[in-house]
């Protein structure tokens, strides 16, 4: 029995048995990539700033939430080696999504095979984590960039290589450029390294060993400051909306964890569950890192309770001073991964405890939740935030048909659409060269189009006999009517 634990256990299991799980999830995230329809935002961005040059979109030309400007660039040089296909604006963000998943690994090697595994599971199948890296938005860039930057981070403040300083510095500038929220990172996580640098040293803090710490810095920090100039300028200047207008205790902090409920129904509000671990296990690290701050050297636990408190603080403070918005959805998705990773970071704390084994099971327990959501819910047909995107494709092939069969061929064809529709649409016009097609509009649905797509609960602006139904979708409760001719 012994043997077989070891062997279960062992560098080399390890390794094959996350290896085969993160090549499972990249596959999954494959197919949702290559066959859920393009949505809103994606179609927004690559509608509107791809086709920028390279001087404009470096230079943040045109400030917006959708502009996440490292994305957009990529996006643009994608398309023009891969084509427009939805798997070919997407493939950057698989690439990220196999990124995650090893620095994932990398900080798991040192646990056992079960706990590693588990660690892997709560966030790779977590939905709304899983779908931003099957989209070609930001988000799913500069999280991984961040995770990749912490790892570094952490190997820096255990060996003190220059290499590791210089990987930290350049993963989390690239994931600043994905996504200005992972500032919040790189600007809580930088000082934390300065200080725990000179820490690790000497418990007493010096003028000389501070200066010394931050003089490593130097060099990749005014690089950074020089590529980052104008997004900090962009927060200052508020241009950026992340949704929260509560307190950070109704808005962000549930953020931690909520993620991992996602479409289920547990019996009690998850915003309170979720705010009441976060605390919790915030508190319990913080007390085991007093209790063990004379034994040990400074650890994982330690560097990540305090970048997570750190962290809070900063958006606390960015709120208060600059103006800008709490972050939550999926502006606030970065905080999810650094949770998790705390909580597996506190459970290795447990490791010489007899209560080392009942912990890891219910750490085991939340993976096997986590699997069985997460195959309850995945889905290859949309993308839950932009579910009502998914019929696109279809409403266009039924169009064509109708168009075809009830109008000259030649005729162009006016589309009036909910305004939420636009983008997707004229992403697929492009995309399928559908020359037949006007240019989609926002304007006000009426009986000047020929044809008219909308949700058709609550819609009478038109009356039966000024239109023939030419197609139902019910998954979305979405119309194809063509208008008739009075």
């Amino acid at each position: 029995m012994k043997l077989t634990l070891n062997w279960w256990n062992s560098t080399q299991y390890k390794g094959i048995a996350m290896g085969l799980t993160s090549l499972l999830l990249l596959v999954l995230a494959i197919k949702k990539a290559a066959t859920a329809p393009f949505t809103h935002d994606e179609s927004y961005t690559y509608l509107n700033f791809t086709h920028n040059s390279f001087i404009d979109v470096i230079s943040l030309k045109d400030s917006f939430t959708n502009n996440h400007l490292l994305n957009t660039l990529l996006i643009k040089y994608t398309e023009t080696i891969f084509g427009n296909s939805e798997i070919a604006l997407r493939s950057p963000n698989i690439l990220a999504f196999g990124l995650f998943l090893f620095f994932l690994y990398k900080m798991a090697q040192k646990s056992s095979t079960i706990t590693s595994m588990s660690l892997l599971i709560i966030t790779g199948c977590c939905i709304p984590l899983f779908d931003i890296f099957t989209l070609a938005r930001g988000y799913g860039l500069s999280i991984a960039f961040m995770v990749g930057s912490f790892y570094f981070m952490l190997q820096y403040l255990t060996e003190s290589k220059k290499k590791f300083l210089y990987a930290y510095h350049i993963l989390a500038l690239l994931g600043v450029l994905s996504n200005f929220t992972v500032l919040i990172f790189y600007s809580s996580s930088l000082p934390l390294s300065v200080l725990f640098q000179v820490l690790k040293n000497d418990q007493k803090i010096t003028k000389i060993d501070l200066l010394g710490a931050m003089k490593a810095h130097f060099i990749p920090l005014i690089i950074s400051f020089v590529f980052l100039y104008e997004p900090i300028r962009r927060v200052k200047g508020q241009s950026f909306d992340f949704g929260g207008k509560e307190s950070f205790f109704n808005t962000t902090l549930p953020s931690f964890f909520s993620p991992f409920f996602h479409g289920t129904n547990i019996g009690f509000d998850p915003q309170v569950a979720t705010s009441v671990l976060v605390i919790s296990i915030l508190a319990i690290s913080s007390y085991q890192i007093i209790r063990n701050q004379l034994k040990q050297p400074i650890d994982e636990l330690t560097i990540s309770t305090s970048l997570l408190l750190t962290m809070m603080l900063a958006i606390i403070a960015q709120h208060k001073i600059l103006g800008t918005d709490y972050p939550i959805g999926r502006f606030a998705l970065f905080l999810f991964p650094l949770f998790v990773l705390q909580i597996f970071f506190l459970l290795q704390s447990y490791k010489d405890r007899k209560t080392f084994k009942g912990l890891s099971l219910i750490f085991v327990g939340v993976a096997c939740f986590g699997l069985l959501n997460f195959s309850s819910q995945l889905s290859f047909k949309y993308h839950q935030e932009w579910k009502y995107d998914m019929h696109t494709p279809l409403m266009l092939e039924a169009l064509n048909t109708d168009r075809k069969q009830n109008a000259e061929p030649q005729q162009m064809v006016r589309l009036g659409v909910d305004w939420y529709f636009e983008p997707s649409i004229n992403y697929y016009r492009k995309r399928n060269n559908l020359t037949w097609l006007h240019p989609v509009t926002r304007d006000r649905i009426s009986k000047d189009f020929d044809y008219l797509y909308f949700h058709f609960e609550g819609n009478d602006q038109l009356k039966t006999n000024q239109y023939r139904v030419v197609s139902d979708f019910f998954e979305t409760k979405t119309r194809l009517i063509k208008v008739l001719d009075e």
